[in-house]
């Protein structure tokens, strides 16, 4: 069981992080409205084992979370950016873990939807009241209530998560329900077999 006094330090470490991920953003987003677009090198990996690796470099270095990771049995593949791709993903899962109480627990999901594969990142924390729901992609916004948390950001990391989403052809959605949690998905085409 986690004491107070490392429950702070996990906060607190994951507030530095998120704010260097912040500055980062910032920039790429900076370079991203001045060429219209964002620039992504891909290549093609299996989806499946991509996102279970960042799931178990965090549990790696669990520190109050629980991130449980759940995935079809077929191996599903996709031309992504490594770089922009994985902060995509982790910036979601650190929002699932920034905004829950007490012990996090995030569920990251992966599976076939038509010719896209899907990334799911589901928690149990505060939540979104639905009246913000249709802002939370836009640049800059944060939801009102989550500013008084002493949360830190911009309001960069979900319109980041969009533009790379939107840049490998697919986009990113959202489901909320006020103090019951929230799923992000991201959606892209896959790579379907070549055989």
């Amino acid at each position: 069981i986690k004491t107070d006094g490392s429950k702070q330090k996990y906060i607190n470490a994951m507030e530095r992080k998120n704010e260097r991920m912040s500055l980062m953003i910032e920039k790429l987003l900076a370079t991203s409205s001045m060429t219209g677009s964002l620039a992504i090198n891909s290549q093609t990996v299996s989806i499946n084992d991509y996102v279970r690796s960042i799931v178990e470099e965090y549990n790696a270095e669990n520190d109050g979370f629980d991130i449980r990771f759940s995935c079809g049995s077929i191996t599903v593949k996709a031309d992504i950016d490594l770089l922009h791709f994985r902060n995509a993903v982790m910036n979601l899962i650190d929002n699932a873990i920034k905004y829950s109480v007490n012990l996090p627990v995030v569920l990251v999901r992966c599976f076939m939807e038509n010719n896209y594969v899907c990334i799911s990142v589901e928690d149990h924390g505060i939540g979104v009241p639905k009246e913000y729901m249709h802002y939370l992609f836009e640049k800059n916004f944060r939801v009102p209530e989550q500013k008084s948390l002493r949360k830190h950001g911009f309001g960069l990391g979900l319109n980041y998560v969009k533009i790379v989403a939107r840049a490998h052809g697919g986009d990113v959605s959202a489901k909320s329900m006020y103090k019951k949690g929230s799923e992000f998905i991201i959606k892209i085409p896959m790579v379907k077999n070549k055989n």
